[in-house]
């Protein structure tokens, strides 16, 4: 599981079919596993009782998983749904944090488009503030980019007294 910067988890499914580079796999774990027994004098029946290399690739298909996506389901809904059960709470503090940061980042973001509407023709610098005067949602990033556009266009004086008026 992903976990992105808002907090959401995205899931990415194995294949079904699995050849030699799954093979790989299993033997680093093997290996990594072996290392860890030495490491620590420890003995393992299961690491001792491998069977010698046979020389040919395997390859492993899960019966059950093909026919269950074949109809349309998710083999693995019951083990996602427990993980997003058990990271609830992680993944709601990740996107409280994440709002937050985007929250701080609002009036710098807003200065910079309002920088880009400052250079263009008079002509165009009204429509374009009210433009993005409406693009502002209800929200309190909205909020916070309408103070930031206020006082921005009372600062810099961007615009006309009779202009001004006109986007009250």
């Amino acid at each position: 599981m992903r976990v992105a910067p808002d907090g959401t988890a995205h899931f990415t499914d194995r294949s079904n079919l699995q050849g030699a580079g799954h093979a790989r796999e299993v033997e680093r774990e093997v290996s990594q596993t072996e290392q860890w027994l030495d490491a620590h004098h420890e003995q393992s029946n299961a690491v001792d009782m491998k069977m010698p290399p046979v020389g040919a690739s395997v390859v492993t298909f899960d019966m059950t998983d093909w026919a269950m996506r074949a109809a349309g389901q998710d083999p693995y809904a019951s083990q996602k749904l427990k993980l997003l059960d058990a990271t609830r709470d992680q993944r709601a503090q990740i996107g409280a944090r994440h709002r937050e940061q985007q929250l701080v980042q609002t009036p710098a973001l807003v200065r910079q488009i309002l920088d880009q509407i400052s250079r263009l023709p008079a002509a165009q610098r009204a429509s374009a503030l009210a433009d993005l005067w409406r693009d502002c949602d209800s929200s309190r990033f909205g909020d916070l980019a309408r103070t930031t556009i206020t006082s921005y266009v009372r600062d810099h004086d961007i615009l006309t007294a009779a202009e001004r008026s006109a986007l009250r």
